[in-house]
């Protein structure tokens, strides 16, 4: 390794902390999102609400944070992680959300400081089609919430 990637290195290490908690806490934000908009029931949810939208698109959203044992909150004391997946209502969805995002890449990675979304079937074609995989970025999470649910409307058009 040259002096000047040791230095990035070195240089990076310093906010890694900082950067690890806000991502993890914009991912979890993310997931309560979702995760509450697929418990409501039906009377509950306004038509074409944000809610509605992530209801007729996704079917499950999965991430630590929604364990409720109490040895994962021990595990986990400052986050949960900044990757979570969602598996869409039909595979047709699946293939369609990640191009019409503009916040997040279609990329395979974990960690980064940019937001990623994932088709993993793309890669993977031993996995569930409908499989998303997100990984969150130093975005603002309302932002990434709100690319999220206009990438879903379009889906939902065609």
């Amino acid at each position: 390794m040259g002096n000047m990637e040791g230095w990035l290195g070195v240089r990076s290490l310093r906010t890694l902390e900082v950067r690890v908690q806000r991502q993890s806490a914009s991912a979890a934000r993310l997931v309560e999102f979702i995760d509450g908009a697929l418990r409501m029931a039906g009377a509950d949810v306004k038509e074409r609400s944000e809610e509605a939208i992530v209801h007729a698109v996704v079917e499950t959203v999965q991430h630590a944070s929604l364990q409720r044992e109490e040895w994962v909150r021990k595990q986990m004391p400052n986050g949960f992680g900044t990757v979570f997946s969602i598996t869409l209502r039909e595979e047709r969805f699946s293939r369609l959300l990640p191009t019409k995002l503009r916040l997040f890449h279609h990329a395979t990675s974990l960690g980064g400081v940019e937001s990623l979304i994932e088709w993993r079937a793309m890669t993977d074609p031993t996995v569930d089609q409908r499989l998303l995989r997100v990984s969150v970025g130093l975005e603002n999470w309302e932002d990434l919430k709100g690319d999220l649910v206009q990438a879903m409307r379009e889906v939902i058009k065609g």
